[in-house]
């Protein structure tokens, strides 16, 4: 596993968080700020993927789960 994943793995747990309904207009994957993070998904097994990726919070509303995020590792809930 890549130093990225091990990272992300070392946060502290938050709260599951619902999705946003779509990508913010600066959304920090989709630009690029944060794309390494989230290609390191990959990496994981889909059920710590989809777990995890319920936890990133959104630039711009921290109480939503990164639609960029979910779009560019192609999951959903």
């Amino acid at each position: 596993m890549s130093d990225v994943v091990d990272l992300i793995r070392a946060l502290p747990p938050r709260p599951a968080m619902e999705l946003m309904p779509k990508p913010c207009g600066d959304c920090a994957v989709k630009s690029g700020f944060y794309a390494e993070y989230s290609e390191a998904f990959f990496e994981m097994p889909q059920d710590e993927q989809l777990e995890r990726s319920k936890r990133w919070f959104c630039h711009n509303d921290c109480n939503r789960a990164c639609r960029g995020h979910a779009d560019n590792i192609g999951i959903y809930w």
